[in-house]
């Protein structure tokens, strides 16, 4: 688990709305943070190198008052960037985080955990 991911370089965000393709699995606001060396592949100095690390923090969107904003957390989603442990992938392993406190691998040990 990427501890003090919300740190890290705020890269964008997205919302993921009720009829999109993905909705069933990832409806929700979606604030995307980036480690310092994935923030090098984000500017276009170099390929992502190894050691990038994305995080996708799923969270319920919460509208009211004419304002859309983060509801409870629902998962945190991360990429890894190791060539050689995630070739078949293009060098990207993935880990979903879930559980009462959102910090329990959902994925098997070949994730990017």
């Amino acid at each position: 688990f990427p501890e003090g991911y919300r740190e890290w370089m705020h890269v964008k965000s997205m919302i993921v709305e009720p009829g999109h393709r993905l909705a069933g699995l990832v409806e929700g606001t979606h604030p995307v943070y980036a480690n310092p060396v994935a923030l090098q592949g984000y500017r276009g100095k170099r390929p992502f190198a190894d050691g990038a690390v994305i995080v996708f923090d799923l969270l319920t969107t919460a509208r009211g008052d004419l304002a859309v904003t983060e509801g409870p957390r629902k998962a945190v989603i991360v990429m890894r960037k190791d060539s050689r442990r995630h070739a078949a992938t293009g060098g990207w392993g993935y880990q979903v985080f879930g559980g009462p406190k959102h910090r329990e691998p959902q994925l098997d040990d070949s994730a990017a955990a």
